[in-house]
């Protein structure tokens, strides 16, 4: 499977996450947050166990899953598996913790990711 940013192929979904993506929250919020990434890991595809080393300037980021088909699995270290269901949204801090994703299922899973601009939300 791929894995990376939607593209147009996946227009109905791809239209839907744009609203999700302009969101009025994340609007009067942008001086914390950065605009949102909208990404796919397609079926079969494995995100490699990382730290997104050289981002220390984000204290953490948001995680939305908007789909989590029966078969993906999301760890993060030293907390393990994370119990991920459609709509659940994880505060991360990916800079200090070791995660991966797994996607062992026939679907897409897609999810959004916030970066934070202050430790203070």
């Amino acid at each position: 499977g791929d894995s990376g940013i939607i593209t147009t192929e996946d227009s109905k979904l791809y239209k839907k996450l744009l609203i999700l993506r302009n969101l009025g929250s994340v609007k009067k919020n942008k001086h914390q947050y950065r605009l949102p990434v909208i990404s796919k890991l397609g079926p079969g595809a494995v995100i490699l166990p990382h730290r997104h080393i050289g981002q220390r300037h984000i204290p953490f980021l948001y995680n939305m899953c908007l789909n989590f088909p029966e078969g993906c699995r999301f760890a993060i270290y030293p907390t393990g598996l994370v119990p991920y269901k459609a709509g659940d949204i994880y505060k991360l801090h990916v800079h200090i913790s070791t995660h991966s994703v797994i996607n062992n299922s026939t679907e897409d899973r897609f999810h959004i990711m916030l970066r934070a601009i202050t430790k203070n939300v």
